[in-house]
């Protein structure tokens, strides 16, 4: 239950948020790749009892005719859990490798810690940032605000460009029907900088690889420059339905 390593196809939706996320939906089919997860279930605690965290790391490959050949997605993500009901998620993907382009242990270390805007592995194509979830307990009504941001392009090795999630999400378990009511914000549009590295259609796109799989965006649904407002409501309104 500590680590868990396994080779197939993973539906992985990597946000805060039940619908989507900005680096890694559901909204294309999932990569065939191998993946491993280590989960703090160890006998003691290393940090303050209520502290928690996991990460995860998979390498897959890609597949349709928007993209580079036999190219890679490589993709790590960790979760820490500082106290009860507040989440923060740093994550990363690298597309690298394919045809003509890099695929040893320089570019796979590369694609995962170095800047790839100078050198040999200035092919691979980085996205990286952070995302946020608090629970506030209120009289057992809970009310869950989150977000993430996404940067598409890098400078100092740090992201850039970004593209944003927000959401709020309130519960109530004590009505005759359990219910879930929520509303999200998604705004991929990107606006132009001073240097000229980011613009309209910055977000999801690149020289080498196109973000997509099956020739539909890893990404959120909407794709670049784009931007939703969605309202969202479940209930239970018997134990199977």
């Amino acid at each position: 239950g500590i680590l868990t390593f396994g080779v197939g196809s993973i539906n992985r939706n990597w946000s805060f948020s039940k619908n989507t996320s900005l680096i890694l939906s559901q909204n294309a089919r999932p990569t065939e790749s191998i993946y491993l997860r280590l989960e703090n279930k160890f006998k003691y605690d290393w940090l303050p009892s209520k502290t928690n965290w996991s990460f995860e790391v998979f390498n897959g490959f890609k597949d349709g005719f928007l993209n580079n050949n036999n190219s890679m997605l490589l993709g790590a993500r960790a979760i820490i859990t500082p106290f009860e009901g507040f989440n923060f998620e740093l994550i990363q993907t690298s597309q690298w490798g394919g045809k003509g382009h890099g695929k040893g242990i320089s570019a796979l270390r590369t694609a995962l810690f170095s800047d790839t805007n100078t050198g040999s592995n200035s092919n691979i194509n980085k996205m990286a940032g952070f995302g946020i979830s608090y629970l506030i307990p209120i009289n057992n009504m809970p009310l869950r605000i989150y977000g993430q941001a996404i940067g598409e392009d890098e400078a100092g090795s740090l992201p850039s460009c970004y593209a944003y999630l927000a959401g709020l999400e309130w519960t109530n378990a004590k009505i005759k029907y359990p219910s879930i009511i929520g509303i999200e914000a998604i705004d991929t549009r990107i606006e132009k900088t001073a240097a000229g590295n980011c613009g309209p259609n910055t977000m999801y796109n690149n020289s080498t690889y196109k973000y997509t799989n099956y020739g539909k965006s890893m990404g959120a649904a909407i794709d670049t420059e784009g931007i939703s407002l969605s309202l969202f409501l479940s209930s239970q309104i018997s134990q199977n339905i």
